[in-house]
């Protein structure tokens, strides 16, 4: 069932469908990837490429969990250093500059790991912030919420960072981290 065959029009009917309900482009190049993740839906949906066809253009919760398929949600914390070391060093308080509420949107936010990292170091400097971190896909927004995390996804965290702001997990928990309550109250997580 991995080697589907896509005429001409169906490739170009789901890259459409894909672009305007998600806004992402998946031109001939992504011919490959889109059959996978077809692939991946006719297996756990148990159709055939004409069945699972007409169901995802007949049924909004396919819709919705093809398009989690197709996205790519690879992320962990402190993965773009740069651009956080960025972010600090332009939120760096000057000696008397009037304090200010930080507003950071952070898209394509997948399973939280960028939008935690960012406000771990805005708590540890003390400033004042509010994130709102948006993505397309239902199931990473569930995960982000939750804000629990197998331990290696951490592993490029600061161990001073770690103890501060993150939980270790315990009972069904063990060998996981939940990130602590005062700096998931300042992240909004949205579709």
């Amino acid at each position: 069932m991995d080697s589907i065959l896509l005429t001409k029009k169906e490739f170009n009917d789901l890259t459409n469908l894909v672009y305007s309900t998600s806004g992402i482009n998946l031109h001939e190049g992504k011919t490959e990837l889109l059959k996978s993740k077809i692939a991946k839906r006719m297996r756990i949906t148990n159709k055939s490429l004409k069945d699972y066809l007409s169901f995802l253009y007949s049924n909004e919760r396919e819709l919705i969990d093809f398009i989690d398929t197709v996205t790519t949600n690879h992320s962990f914390f402190f993965r773009e250093n740069k651009s956080i070391e960025y972010i600090l060093q332009q939120f760096s308080l000057n000696p008397g500059k009037e304090k200010k509420e930080f507003k950071i949107w952070c898209a394509a936010c997948s399973t939280g790991d960028e939008p935690y990292s960012v406000a771990v170091q805005l708590k540890d400097l003390g400033l004042s912030f509010s994130i709102l971190a948006t993505d397309i896909s239902h199931t990473v927004l569930d995960i982000a919420a939750r804000g629990i995390y197998r331990m290696d996804k951490l592993q490029n965290v600061p161990l001073p960072i770690l103890h501060r702001f993150f939980q270790k997990g315990t009972g069904k928990y063990k060998g996981q981290i939940k990130v602590r309550t005062e700096v998931s109250k300042h992240i909004i997580f949205k579709k």
